[in-house]
């Protein structure tokens, strides 16, 4: 997932100057997010079925490192779209 900015940078950092402007602009990074974290999670699912088809030991564990290495950063991107939903509620409400 790309590095995401403070929410604090959102208004001044994209010239908003009204509060209903920057939490749009949040939710659209927030969609953008969430989006990121499906394409891992189909990524994940792909390279699961893999593993259970590859027959070849060395190949098998590459594979289980990849899926781990996924799996790390598929649950920091959770909590960090976690965080960004949760101050997008505080600031902008439902």
């Amino acid at each position: 997932m790309t590095t995401q900015r403070p929410l604090s940078d959102f208004p001044t950092a994209v010239g908003v100057q009204s509060p209903m402007g920057a939490c749009g602009i949040m939710k659209h990074f927030a969609a953008l997010g969430a989006k990121e974290i499906e394409e891992e999670e189909r990524r994940l699912g792909f390279l699961n079925n893999r593993l259970r088809n590859e027959s070849d030991p060395v190949k098998a564990e590459q594979l289980r490192q990849d899926i781990a290495a996924l799996e790390a950063e598929l649950e920091s991107d959770r909590l960090a779209q976690t965080v960004i939903e949760e101050e997008i509620s505080a600031r902008c409400g439902p």
